[in-house]
């Protein structure tokens, strides 16, 4: 039996697409999985911002690869050119992380949702809409893991990951390098680990989803102790 994380973490070969991978945690999935060896389409509304990943991480060295798509999750038009586009030249997709085919026996297919805490809390945060649509993001994972095993006999996991505060666009306060939020910006929220999430953090979550085909129907809420250390608001 091995046990090296190169062989438990292995995501060599696999297709995959990352919506909204242009930037912040997103673009931190795509590098995540491309630099373990899967060959990762990023989509998003903005080309040149899509172009400007591409080519910024194409001078690296990647075990695997980053391709640009653009494409708005908006519309089912764009969505419909997404699919056939990576079905025309792939054949197959084995990982789809939605930030914004054909399978085979040994290896099921990963589908990685991107919501929030939010979406698990009882407390509206002032931002009701949000709150309520991550909550049904949640839900929806766990209902479609079910029904499409269960009723469509499809080889998907279906998962999501329910970020905290992490270094991104997204939860900037304006105050950080380069727009991220820093570990002063948390002071106020209740978080035990004291600091924001990493990139790091975050991709080995990305990659612990690809790979372990024993997980389907989770919200796995990666937030530095938030939900614990609040109670009340679960």
């Amino acid at each position: 039996m091995s046990l090296e994380a190169s062989l438990l973490f292995d995501v060599g070969g696999r297709i995959a697409l990352v919506t909204g991978g242009g930037t912040g945690l997103g673009l931190t999935a795509a590098l995540a999985l491309a630099s373990n060896g899967a060959k990762v389409y990023i989509s998003g509304r903005r080309k040149e911002r899509l172009d400007e990943a591409v080519s910024e991480y194409s001078d690296k060295v990647l075990p695997g690869s980053l391709i640009a798509i653009q494409g708005d999750v908006s519309s089912k038009e764009s969505l419909a050119c997404i699919a056939e586009t990576i079905r025309r030249d792939e054949g197959k997709l084995d990982i789809l992380v939605n930030n914004a085919a054909s399978h085979t026996s040994s290896y099921t297919s990963s589908v990685i949702n991107i919501t929030s805490i939010s979406g698990m809390v009882k407390v509206s945060q002032s931002h009701y809409a949000y709150n309520a649509s991550k909550a049904a993001a949640n839900h929806l994972t766990q209902m479609l893991a079910h029904e499409l095993k269960f009723k469509c006999n499809l080889p998907l996991r279906i998962n999501a990951i329910a970020p905290g505060l992490f270094s991104s666009e997204m939860t900037s306060s304006g105050k950080s390098e380069k727009g991220k939020t820093n570990s002063e910006d948390v002071k106020d929220h209740f978080n035990p680990a004291g600091r924001v999430g990493s990139e790091h953090e975050y991709a080995q979550v990305i990659l612990l989803l690809a790979c372990n085909t024993f997980i389907t129907g989770q919200i796995i809420a990666v937030d530095g102790g938030f939900l614990t250390a609040v109670p009340a608001n679960r």
